[in-house]
């Protein structure tokens, strides 16, 4: 934020996020500590109050109570049992979760070595994801079908929740729930979906 504020200054700059919500940043960058992003250094800050992702009351009600929660800074346990409360009909393990998986469907999880897990599970599916930039696919963009020659890309069938910010899950979301260490982290999660029922909880 610092180096654009500064290499830009004659340039209307617009940043957006959901600054004190969003997946917290990892300690270090390589030897660099970590710096949580703020609103330090703008001139002006709008907040936007409506979510246009959300299309289900119920999940708009779980939504504010996990963020009221984050607000007044709730233990993590607390923010787990609200949302396995909240989920507890649509918490399955892993067996179940290989019977329901379609390759439209969603799966998150905290870490690489989990998502990889996930990815060794439906290795005979096509679901690439592309890990660079060219002019016709973007970093970061899902391919399901045959592999694209023309862009680097792996066989990957679940994401690390940090990776997936910013996305929508149309279809199933499932939601691997160990290791959920951070609030946020978990809220990140939720927020991926459209509706409460489309979630799923992997125990």
């Amino acid at each position: 934020k610092r180096y654009i504020l500064d290499k830009y200054k004659d340039v209307k700059l617009i940043f957006c996020g959901d600054v004190g919500f969003q997946a917290p940043p990892f300690n270090k960058i390589g030897e660099q500590e970590a710096i949580e992003m703020n609103c330090e250094g703008f001139k002006k800050v709008i907040h936007h109050k409506k979510n246009y992702r959300f299309k289900c009351d119920k999940l708009i009600s779980l939504i504010d109570k996990m963020r009221l929660m984050i607000d007044y800074g709730r233990p993590v346990w607390e923010i787990n049992t609200l949302v396995r409360d909240t989920l507890i009909d649509n918490t399955i393990t892993r067996d179940e979760l290989k019977e329901m998986y379609k390759i439209d469907d969603m799966i998150l999880s905290r870490s690489h070595s989990i998502k990889n897990d996930y990815t060794d599970l439906f290795n005979d599916m096509n679901k690439w994801y592309v890990i660079e930039n060219t002019r016709k696919y973007k970093n970061g963009q899902i391919i399901i079908g045959d592999k694209p020659l023309e862009v680097k890309s792996v066989l990957q069938h679940a994401y690390t929740i940090h990776s997936i910010q910013g996305e929508t899950a149309r279809n199933k979301l499932f939601i691997d729930i160990t290791k959920m260490y951070d609030g946020r982290i978990l809220y990140t999660a939720i927020s991926r979906a459209i509706k409460l029922d489309q979630i799923f909880l992997v125990k």
